[in-house]
Order: structure tokens, then sequence, then C-alpha cells
């Protein structure tokens, strides 16, 4: 049970058959009996065929964050309910369209339930394309010194360039305060602001993906590609990818997987400059997948980026350090997302560009990551633990953790069966 390690992704979402998750799933083992629950209630679908070409509907081309999704491009047949849209090739049958939709509206109520997230509302508050939003940044900061410039400004947002702005010496921080204002505004507003755009800069100098306005809604694109490798899907800014040769039912928790990186998605703007660890232990979080903490002593997962010293059981993990961070401050992955789209200064910054945000040739520390985590992660007694600490005393916080905790009951995968695993694990040794 082995990842395979995709060098050329900007970001590391891909999945492994054998864990049937992207990076986990896989029961956690455990001396204690186990117990078995059926498959999970699926939600019946309503939804109708169409064709892209009659429909108008353009397949989004984000260049920074539709890993795997060139396939579908090509494809005119999709499926769509009132959540999700699901894009087949010609031969694609329509029990599978109605699968994949049903395991999407499981996995969005799923992890509403579990993190409190209610992703279409996410995908709706941020209709626009990644770079439709760096690029209006950049815009704004390249007129913003002269009083063109300053008009231009209240015109789209309502609103006067402060002296706030005009105190920031920083070109860095003077581009992040426009992106958060840029963020901010509502569709109407970003539609006037990618008008002007187009009207003054040269075409051939933006993206394709430039002014796409995104669907409101989960995208699923289904690859028979995957269906010769070790991938099961790739999570995404619209939704996610995956394979067509599985019908276990157990498989929407996967979804839920999926989709906690399309919420990841919503806050950060390129996932490799957040520690792998984290991005992956949320997604196996959101899933209900909590490996059993007492084998934490056997690895130390927080600088194994890509599985190099953990392979196959590297996703478990990562779970429980962030188990361990969730349990001790809650709400703690979701309060970092936050942090980090409102604090983060990587989202205005080409970091291939920038050797210092470069995180994945280098394998630098993330500052903005820290500094999101040191805002909300406690130690067991409730007092404030820094990242430096958590690296240092990984494993003597996690035993003090356990001490304090009764038992914890783990949803996970079974890989053979349509069954879902519960394992019951006690926490006091």
């Amino acid at each position: 049970m082995e990842l395979l390690r995709p060098s050329n992704l900007l970001i590391p979402v891909c999945l492994s058959l054998t864990l049937v998750a992207c990076g986990g799933g896989g029961s956690a083992s455990s001396n204690n009996s186990q117990t078995s629950e059926p498959a999970p209630e699926l939600p019946t679908v309503n939804g109708v065929m169409k064709s892209k070409a009659a429909s108008g509907f353009v397949y989004p081309t984000n260049t920074l964050s539709m890993y795997d999704s060139k396939i579908c491009r090509n494809y005119d047949r999709y499926y769509e309910t009132d959540k999700v849209m699901v894009f087949g090739g010609s031969n694609t049958s329509t029990e599978l369209f109605e699968r994949f939709a049903s395991w999407t509206e499981f996995g969005l109520t799923d992890l509403q339930q579990r993190m409190g997230t209610d992703l279409l509302a996410l995908q709706q508050r941020y209709p626009f394309s990644l770079e439709t939003y760096l690029v209006a940044t950049t815009f704004f900061q390249e007129h913003a010194s002269t009083f063109e410039g300053k008009q231009l400004y209240l015109q789209i947002t309502g609103e006067e360039l402060t002296t706030d702005y005009d105190d920031l010496i920083d070109e860095t921080l003077q581009k992040k305060y426009l992106y958060q204002k840029v963020r901010h505004l509502d569709k109407s507003q970003m539609a006037n602001l990618i008008t002007m755009v187009k009207e003054q800069l040269d075409p051939s100098s933006l993206s394709d993906s430039f002014g796409q306005s995104l669907p409101e809604k989960p995208i699923v694109c289904l690859n028979n590609g995957f269906n010769n490798t070790n991938y099961w899907a790739t999570g995404n800014l619209v939704g996610y990818t995956a394979r067509t040769d599985d019908d276990r039912p157990t498989s929407a928790y996967i979804v839920t997987h999926e989709l906690m990186h399309t919420v990841q998605h919503q806050y950060v703007t390129n996932l490799s400059q957040v520690d792998r660890w984290f991005l992956e232990g949320s997604a196996e979080h959101a899933m209900g997948h909590i490996p059993d903490p007492t084998t934490h002593n056997n690895r130390y997962p927080l600088d194994d980026k890509w599985e190099s010293t953990l392979g196959s059981i590297a996703y478990s993990h990562y779970g429980i350090a962030v188990g361990y961070l969730e349990a001790t401050s809650p709400g703690f992955i979701i309060n970092v997302l936050k942090y980090i789209a409102d604090n983060g200064v990587y989202h205005v910054v080409t970091h291939k560009q920038n050797s210092e945000y470069n995180y994945d040739v280098l394998n630098q520390p993330n500052p903005d990551f820290r500094e999101a985590f040191n805002a909300y992660a406690k130690r067991p007694d409730g007092s404030a633990l820094t990242y430096s600490d958590f690296e240092s005393e990984y494993h003597e916080l996690i035993d003090q953790w356990i001490a304090l905790q009764p038992q914890v009951e783990s949803r996970s995968i079974n890989t053979t069966s349509n069954r879902v695993s519960y394992d019951s694990f006690d926490l006091k040794r």
C-alpha cells in the first residue's frame, strides 16, 4: 500500500486505490475488537443530463489548481443536480453519473456535519478563477499611486483608497491589502472590474481563465485513465477528478476527503505552500478517519512531505497530528484556513519566481502557516502552543493528550468489502 508520488503536480492531492483516499482511508491497526456498520445511507439524486455545447457551459480552465481535469474539458455530456455537476465521456453510463452525483451530495452533507463547512456557500462566494483575483489585484496596485487609479478604485469598490494603504511601503503588503479588498467584492463589482481590466490590458497578457465565472457547485470529472493507475481521485479548486471502476458505497467517504481539499482551495491559492501533513491530515479528519493515536511513537509525520519515510502509513500519522490539534483546539482546521486567507501573503506571490516561497523545491517552513498555527494551537492543558514546540515535543504532547482522553471512535474504510468499520481505541494505556 504505497502511494505514487507525482512529481509533475504543483500540489500532491493524489490518491492510491489501495488506500482508497487522498492519502488515506485504510483502517488503522488495533488489537481491539472491530464492529461493522452498513454502507452509508446515500441520497437519491434528481438530475438532468445536459449537453455542454447546447447549454453554453464553459469548463473551467484555471491553471493554478485544476489538477487532472483537462480530459473533462473535451467531454460534452454532464449530469447536473441542484448541488453537483458530473462530467463524463460519451460512453459513460447514466448509472455512473448518478452514482457520483449521489456520492458527492453525501460528501457535501458529511463535510458540513463534521466540519461545519458549507462548501456550496464558499463556492458561491468566490465564483471566479484565482487568476482573476490575482490579476485584478495587480491591476489595482499598478494604478493605485495615481489620482486616476484612486478614482478607479472608488468607482469599483465604492470606497476610497485609505491612508492605511498609502502608509504601506512594502509592495507585498500593498498587494496583500488590495487582494483582500478584491476578494471581498461582490459578483457585480467583480464583473465591472473584469470588464475594465480587459479594456485596458493587452488580451495576450491575460490567461484563458481570467474573468472566467466558475460553477457555483462542485464539478466531478470522471476519468477512465485513472483506472489503470494507483490514483482514486485528485481534489482541485472546483471539485475532484475520479476513477470510474469502483462501485463500493463506502467510497462515498473518500469523496468527503476530496471535497475537503476543495474547501482548502477556497482559502488557499497554492496548497503546496501549506504543510502537507496538515492538508492531508485535515482531509482524513473530515472523512471521519481518526487513526489509533497510541501508535504515534512509531513515526514522526511533520517533516515527511512526500511519504519518504512513512510510506503507506503516512496519512494515518498525518491524521494523528491533526486529530490532536482539533481535539485540543476545537475548530483548529477551519480557523487556520480562515486565518491564512485573511493574513497569508502568499496568496499574492508568484512563488515560482520567489525562492523564499518555493517550498516544494526547498522544503522550507511556511511562515504563513506557522503564524496561523501559533494563533490557535493549544497544549493539552489549554495553554498556547507554538509550531516550534510542536515539532520538538510532538511525541510528548500526543502522550499527554492520550492520557487525558477516555476513548475515541474512528470510522475507517474497509478496502475489501462494502462496509464501514469503526475501530474503538482505548486511549488510556
